[in-house]
């Protein structure tokens, strides 16, 4: 998250009720006699001896930065969202790490009766991942798949979302705010490969610690979806820079759905009060329709909403979408852009430079760019036909998207996902190569159209 609005607005929250359970007392408490109580209802009071819950919701909150901040807050907004919903149907549970010395904890988020405030009621919860008291290095992979693994055992539910809650700047290098300030410098002189290329820190940044990678996903993620014995519902990035076709499909054998935003988030990133109104309303919503909540209240949110206005984006990607829809129809559109460079690279050069991109500008949205090419009668017929074929099949896979001001020019082209686009002359990024992706034909592309 690109938190650089260091006054995040107060969240006026008016829930609405999740469920209202008339429950009939009865001779055994493992009879329910009420009529009115669906099927889901009722498999759901069936469920509570053993603990299962509808949703699991897991904050990974790597706060041991500048977000530190908008962490308590966010923690708050969590208890805030939370003080309506009935049935007790969703668990929330929060990694947290901060600036201050031994702050590590995990905390069970309660509903706060008072609403949003500056008091933090969750308790502490004993755990073997960060123990009250201690400290953490929240940019550790290891770590992340510990806590993973202990909160779907010690909070099992019929579905997952995980959230990982920090700075981000895409897979490849760092991000640029506002007049080209960098989120997060690197200055030291260990920044720097032998051959000069810039070390970059991805996500989950700890100014004390380390940070993870797009490749470490694969590790944090596929051990607790083979756990579990299925994907996770959602993996929602809070953070800047992360819609990506490369994020998306390196964790396509452990998510359904990836939430992610295009460009740099505002500082007050997701409206936590709001998205847990809309799930108490829905506890039994499927994935899809969790992913899509998300990316419609966030939308919300920053349209004179609870918090302010901002220029954002926020997309919801089905994984399986991507891998059956879009990357094939991303491989056809590559190889035919390959086999017609000779004819077609000029005007696809300048349709790339054309192409929104955010304020990482070697990524360029993918849809823009298919429908500039589409609508080019510079480019070869095959060509254009291949990227309608692009176009149709990310409306397969980002199955909700918003952007906000219709009449803003640097988001109004925004279609949910960017995918690394260097322009002439640039050097591929060596670590480009360590992405799955890589092993698909837009690799093959990138380095005859770079010449």
């Amino acid at each position: 998250m690109n938190k650089s609005t260091w006054l995040k607005r107060a969240v006026s929250l008016t829930l609405t009720s999740a469920l209202t359970l008339a429950l009939a007392s009865c001779q055994s408490e493992n009879v329910n006699t009420e009529p009115n109580l669906n099927n889901d209802e009722i498999s759901a009071l069936s469920r509570k001896k053993d603990g299962q819950k509808k949703w699991t919701f897991m904050v990974h909150l790597a706060a041991d930065n500048n977000l530190y901040p908008f962490g308590l807050e966010d923690i708050n907004e969590m208890e805030a969202g939370l003080k309506n919903l009935r049935g007790n149907d969703v668990n929330v549970v929060v990694l947290f790490d901060g600036t201050q010395k031994g702050d590590s904890a995990v905390y069970e988020i309660k509903a706060d009766p008072a609403g949003m405030n500056k008091e933090i009621i969750s308790p502490k919860v004993d755990n073997p991942v960060a123990a009250a008291g201690s400290e953490i290095d929240s940019g550790n992979k290891e770590l992340a798949g510990k806590f993973l693994d202990w909160a779907t055992t010690t909070y099992p539910a019929d579905h997952y979302a995980y959230v990982v809650w920090n700075h981000g700047a895409g897979w490849q290098r760092e991000g640029k705010g506002k007049n080209g300030q960098i989120l997060k410098p690197i200055k030291n002189a260990t920044s720097y490969s032998s051959a000069g290329e810039l070390i970059t820190k991805e996500f989950a940044w700890d100014d004390n610690g380390g940070h993870m990678s797009t490749v470490d996903l694969n590790g944090i993620l596929d051990p607790v979806a083979k756990k579990i014995g299925r994907k996770l519902d959602v993996l929602d990035f809070d953070a800047c820079l992360m819609a990506h076709v490369e994020v998306a499909y390196q964790m396509r054998n452990s998510v359904d759905y990836l939430v992610a935003s295009e460009k740099t988030e505002p500082g007050a990133g997701n409206p936590y009060g709001d998205i847990f109104s809309s799930l108490g309303k829905n506890p039994s919503m499927s994935g899809k329709e969790f992913a899509s909540a998300i990316v419609k209240d966030y939308g919300k949110s920053y349209t004179n909403g609870s918090q302010g206005t901002s220029s954002v984006t926020l997309s919801a990607t089905s994984t399986e979408k991507l891998v059956s829809d879009l990357v094939p129809a991303i491989n056809s559109f590559a190889g035919s852009m390959t086999s017609s460079l000779d004819k077609d690279k000029v005007a696809l050069m300048e349709n790339r430079n054309k192409t929104t991109n955010y304020e990482n500008g070697d990524c360029k949205d993918l849809g823009h760019f298919a429908k500039l090419v589409s609508a080019d009668a510079r480019v070869s017929a095959d060509v254009k036909d291949k990227a309608n074929g692009v176009l149709t099949a990310l409306k397969s896979a980002v199955v909700e998207e918003f952007h906000s001001g219709k009449t803003s020019k640097a988001v109004a082209d925004s279609t949910g996902l960017v995918m690394y686009m260097p322009g002439k002359g640039q050097a591929v990024n060596s670590r480009y190569a360590k992405l799955d992706f890589a092993s698909e034909k837009w690799d093959e592309f990138l380095q005859a159209f770079v010449k």
